[in-house]
């Protein structure tokens, strides 16, 4: 029997555990496992006015727009939409929202006890303790550096690279910042690009949007002026850093250390980080929480109302 509810489109298993709360409202039609055009037209897909995407995760593109003709939504869950090609979806009269604002304190957070599990070797320490080696031989792990004083740059000064900086602040550390343009509101000193940010910093912390203008932008040379004490976190999107050339110099000690919640290629295989030393690795959780996860579906859902009911849409990108 067909629902009398409107159909919406979730464009990316990763919102699989959303469909409930999305079900009240809308008829739900997983695209992944609609894929053909016999099920696209059986499932619904087709009728589809919405879609609901994952921000950073899946593309959305003019082959994808093509496929789904009457398509006149695309609401981001997630702040970052750099995986939606917002020039298609204009020229074909797609209007594509997001959700500002919302994890920026969370991923903030995140950055932080990377840094501090990076210099002070808290898992690490943790490790020694669980595998016994502190109850059958009684001494402590090797001494950790501080991160107190230690000069944190900021690649990026959105919403969340400054609240990074305000946490970084909070421990005694110095705070620089780069992006494409000085900002008149921001009270920490700029400096004039990625190159000499990583030269003066101790800590560089990557907080800008992804996309083909930072792709690959922290790479070999970039990790030789951070120099062998300085540690890498990435809260960004993996495409920034050139994966290969950090491993590298994970390896080889270049760098000190490296933290991050961002990867190349996700899921990451676990094998290609085994063997490399002196790295804290989260899987992409940064603004996975509970409260964040509950403010955006609420944000995504008022859009699908505003949509529907022929409304205007909030934080609207095109």
């Amino acid at each position: 029997m067909t629902s009398s509810l409107a159909p919406i489109l979730i464009l990316s298993p990763r919102l699989a555990g959303l469909e409930r709360r999305f079900s009240r409202d809308f008829e739900v039609v997983r695209l992944w496992e609609n894929t053909d055009p016999a099920s696209l037209a059986a499932s619904g897909a087709l009728r589809a006015r919405a879609g609901v995407a994952a921000g950073g995760w899946g593309t959305v593109d003019d082959a994808v727009l093509e496929r789904l003709p009457n398509l006149g939504l695309i609401t981001c869950f997630g702040a970052g939409y750099d995986n939606i090609d917002l020039s298609a979806c204009k020229a074909r009269g797609v209007a594509v929202t997001h959700c500002p604002a919302v994890n920026d304190r969370d991923v903030a957070d995140l950055a932080i006890w990377l840094i501090l599990d990076c210099v002070r070797k808290l898992s690490a320490a943790q490790d020694h303790l669980r595998s016994g080696v502190w109850e059958r031989e009684g001494r402590t792990p090797a001494l950790p550096g501080r991160v107190g004083g230690r000069t944190v740059g900021i690649y990026g000064l959105g919403s969340i690279g400054r609240a990074i900086a305000r946490r970084a602040e909070a421990f005694e550390c110095p705070i620089l910042w780069s992006g494409p343009r000085p900002k008149s509101d921001a009270p920490w000193p700029y400096l004039p690009n990625l190159a000499s940010l990583a030269e003066a910093s101790d800590i560089l912390v990557l907080a800008c949007p992804g996309g083909e203008a930072t792709r690959g932008i922290v790479n070999a040379e970039i990790l030789a002026r951070l120099g062998s004490d300085g540690v890498l976190i990435n809260i960004a999107r993996g495409s920034v850093v050139d994966e290969d050339a950090l491993i590298e110099a994970l390896r080889t000690g270049a760098i000190a250390a490296a933290g991050l919640d961002v990867f190349a290629s996700e899921p990451t295989p676990a094998g290609r980080w085994k063997d490399v030393p002196n790295v804290s690795l989260t899987p992409h959780i940064g603004g996975g929480v509970r409260e964040a996860v509950l403010e955006q579906a609420d944000m995504v859902l008022d859009n699908l109302r505003r949509f529907h009911a022929g409304e205007a849409l909030a934080h609207r990108l095109v």
